[in-house]
């Protein structure tokens, strides 16, 4: 596997979602891209999360 291996907090998934034009270019060419359990259950949880947010996370 080629390229750079990124582990995503909570709120860099809030920042990509938001369209974070930095983010999304360090992880346009990313090998792979990840999420830990907690910040899955974290987002998830979130009140103000719209269906299609939620849709995209699952």
């Amino acid at each position: 596997m080629s390229g750079n291996r990124y582990l995503l907090d909570t709120n860099a998934i809030v920042a990509l979602l938001q369209g974070n034009s930095q983010l999304i270019q360090l992880l346009h060419n990313a090998g792979w891209v990840g999420i830990s359990v907690i910040s899955q259950i974290e987002f998830l949880a979130f009140s103000g999360l719209s269906q299609e947010d939620r849709q995209l996370f699952q």
